[in-house]
């Protein structure tokens, strides 16, 4: 068997990148829109949601991001051995619509209810800080109607039977969530105002 000339080596690792690269560029881009068409679009906001303490999404997250790297610098490289310019060109948007692809997966789902008013919620905050009595009646007439309420089961222990009134969610393949929430009790009256940056 005669050995392969520098060309024909040169060819068969030029093919077999372009391989490796579809492959991850495709498995990336199917787990990507699963992710976002299952929980993301079509994931409703919940207050026991279990990324709600530590903002960060599902098991996912990381993968997504592995394979959005991988496929960002296999597209780079598979680039360099390209002489056309508009396959460079076309090389080249892919990747840059994988990066912008995450970026919308892991941060731009945030959702806020339409009726909030971040001005309202601050002088709700101010006032509950300072000790004053604020019913669930003006909460609901300032703020209007929060993306979900309910009992937040972890938060039984220390606020017993209570409703939270969640006025923004962040699905859980989305990364960082800025939390505007009102803990009511069962009078009616506000419990707790929350606001958190996580992570």
């Amino acid at each position: 068997m005669t050995p392969k000339s520098p060309d024909q080596l040169f060819i068969v690792a030029r093919r077999l990148l372009a391989l490796a690269t579809l492959l991850i560029t495709v498995t990336y881009l199917v787990l990507t829109f699963y992710e976002l068409i299952f929980h993301g679009w079509c994931e409703n906001a919940d207050v026991n949601a279990p990324h709600f303490s530590i903002g960060a999404g599902n098991g996912t997250l990381k993968v997504r991001y592995n394979f959005c790297v991988a496929a960002v610098v296999s597209l780079c490289v598979w680039t360099c051995f390209t002489i056309k310019v508009r396959v460079m060109l076309a090389k080249v948007l892919v990747a840059v619509s994988c990066i912008l692809l995450y970026y919308y997966t892991a941060y731009g789902l945030e959702r806020i209810s339409p009726t909030f008013d971040i001005d309202a919620f601050n002088d709700i905050e101010y006032r509950y800080w300072k000790g004053q009595t604020i019913t669930v009646t003006e909460v609901s007439s300032r703020l209007g109607a929060p993306l979900a309420k309910g009992c937040q089961n972890s938060c039984q222990e220390e606020f017993g039977e209570h409703e939270l009134w969640l006025y923004s969610y962040m699905p859980s393949c989305g990364f960082g969530w800025v939390i505007y929430g009102v803990y009511m009790d069962k009078q009616g009256k506000v419990l707790h105002v929350y606001r958190m940056k996580e992570p």
